[in-house]
């Protein structure tokens, strides 16, 4: 097994044992129609979907699951309510995951209110006939084509109210454009592989300023402006302890510098710091360091030796 396949299972079984760790947390705010080996489930979609999610910080990948779990959205991207996103935090310098909402799963909060009847999003594509009008009369009119649709010149959402009313929102690409500069993720993530679905996101946020929003629909609409703003507020639900979070920042400094007297990296203090590490987020950290050079420095039996201690003290962590 090469050295990089060794790093994705480990990171995989660390991430999978954290989440262990806090089933509690999940079951605390995991509503009736989830459970929480489903929310494990969707991680693991999500992670199998984008690898570099296994390189963010626990803390991040809970405070991200938990968020979904709240929210009552499946965080997979697979039914387009919401998508994990790895992301740089260049002021931590770390990989940090983050929630972003899908328009599937804005429509969904936006349905909380208890005042929405009807909400619903689409693409118009240049051989679609479409009829948009402003005034007294304001109309809008949409047949698609049965033929080659041709390429997206606009998107609009329209909400139906219970009381009558109704609400419209109609965006061109320059709108567009400017809604996707504007994000952080413009170049990876629903951005790059769900474009469609991400018109139809930036309508539904910008109908929903006119709508009547649940108090936890605010809440989610805010932090997912964050991100898209460049922005990223810490979750009041990141739990995630500080002094544990002090202990792993030290461990990785102290590693760091760890040199034996040839130059190469101390065997021993990177046993050390895999056979002293007391949580999932501890032993990942010393597992990354060690082989962080690619495992230059070492000799073959020292790296099976390492290999063979991570194994068991994943095992004993988990236990």
């Amino acid at each position: 097994m090469t050295t990089t396949a060794i790093e994705s299972v480990s990171h995989a079984d660390t991430v999978r044992a954290m989440l262990e760790e806090n089933r509690g947390k999940l079951a605390a705010v995991v509503p009736k129609h989830l459970n929480v080996n489903r929310m494990f489930r969707l991680m693991n979609v999500a992670v199998q979907k984008t690898p570099a999610l296994l390189k963010c910080t626990h803390r991040s990948l809970l405070a991200s699951l938990m968020q979904a779990a709240q929210l009552g959205l499946e965080p997979d991207g697979t039914l387009g309510q919401a998508y994990l996103i790895p992301f740089w935090n260049s002021k931590t310098k770390t990989n940090e995951a983050q929630l972003q909402l899908g328009y599937q799963g804005l429509m969904t909060l936006a349905r909380r209110s208890g005042e929405i009847q009807t909400i619903s999003a689409n693409v118009v594509y240049s051989n679609d006939r479409f009829l948009y009008q402003l005034g007294l009369n304001e109309t809008l009119e949409h047949v698609p084509t049965m033929k080659t649709r041709g390429e997206m010149i606009a998107v609009y959402a329209v909400a139906r109210m219970k009381d009558g009313s109704h609400a419209m929102e109609v965006l061109y690409p320059e709108d567009i454009e400017r809604a996707k500069k504007s994000s952080k993720a413009a170049d990876n993530g629903p951005w790059a592989t769900h474009p469609e679905a991400m018109w139809k996101k930036t309508a539904i946020k910008r109908l929903c300023k006119y709508l009547p929003m649940a108090v936890e629909a605010q809440e989610a609409f805010r932090q997912d402006d964050y991100i898209d703003a460049d922005v990223t507020p810490i979750p009041e639900y990141a739990e995630v302890e500080k002094e544990t979070q002090a202990k792993t920042e030290a461990l990785k400094e102290r590693l760091a510098g760890a040199k034996g007297s040839d130059g190469n990296p101390a065997f021993e203090d990177h046993r050390s710091a895999l056979q002293d590490a007391e949580t999932h987020e501890e032993l990942s950290a010393a597992w990354a360091e060690v082989g962080k050079g690619n495992w230059e420095g070492f000799t073959e039996e020292e790296v099976k030796e390492l290999t063979e201690l991570l194994k068991k003290r994943k095992a004993e962590l988990a236990g």
